[in-house]
């Protein structure tokens, strides 16, 4: 366990006493990690900011429940958030999730099973450490609704089961799956799409480097990238929807 860790633990364990100077340094040390989280689902400042209050002051009235037995803080600071923001989503929007059932099933209770979407998250998952990346990724979630995000961040982020998910939120498994399914298909695709893309500018520069190029050749190569990296992601959909045919 990281010094750090530690400390933020005995600062969580004195505020279960009631200790509030210990819950401000508590919260000074981990205010950008939980802000990161509430800017995923939120995207006006003031909303980011009035909400990362509110998860902080229901963190310390339930310091309690942290049990550093079971689970790594920066997890349970995580999973905290998270539950918190969904309970202030749903209190503000009503429902959150649609509640068709899609023909096709997502054939894995928990991200580790699916190996596939477990590395194409993690990759993305190290955004949340870093607000500046997290905002450079926000336009690959702007299709989706809070309640996407929220189960994105359940089950992608901090490994909660459908099972889990289904018992926090008390929505029917059925439905949970469909909307990771929906997720699974969008993660997937822009994962290997940027896959892809990097693939191809490499050998764009590096065909640059040796062949003089004009500025109308450049041209050529730019729409031929924009042409492959297409060709590259139709052919991976269609490979992604047989896995699950």
């Amino acid at each position: 366990m990281e010094k750090e860790d530690r400390e933020l633990i005995k600062l969580l364990n004195d505020s279960k006493k009631g200790n509030k100077n210990s819950f401000e340094k508590f919260t000074r040390l981990v205010y950008q990690e939980v802000y990161n989280l509430v800017a995923f689902v939120y995207i006006t400042k003031e909303s980011r900011e009035k909400l990362t209050k509110h998860v902080l002051v229901r963190m310390f009235k339930n310091a309690s429940e942290f049990d550093n037995e079971e689970l790594d803080i920066h997890l349970w600071i995580a999973r905290f958030t998270t539950v918190e923001v969904y309970n202030v989503c749903k209190k503000q929007n009503g429902e959150l999730f649609d509640t068709q059932i899609s023909a096709e099933e997502y054939n894995y209770d928990s991200i580790s099973e699916d190996s596939e979407f477990a590395k194409c998250a993690a990759d993305y998952n190290q955004a949340f450490l870093d607000i500046d990346q997290l905002n450079e990724i926000m336009t690959d979630f702007e299709d989706f609704s809070k309640g996407q995000r929220l189960l994105y961040l359940m089950f992608a982020y901090e490994s909660y089961t459908i099972d889990e998910i289904e018992d926090l939120l008390e929505i029917d498994s059925t439905f949970i799956g469909t909307q990771i399914m929906q997720i699974w298909y969008h993660w997937m695709v822009m994962g290997h799409k940027y896959m892809w893309q990097m693939r191809i500018h490499q050998r764009m520069r590096q065909m640059m480097k040796i062949v003089p190029m004009t500025v109308y050749l450049k041209l050529i190569l730019m729409i031929m990238t924009i042409i492959l990296t297409d060709m590259m992601l139709r052919v991976q959909i269609m490979e992604l929807r047989q896995m699950h045919v």
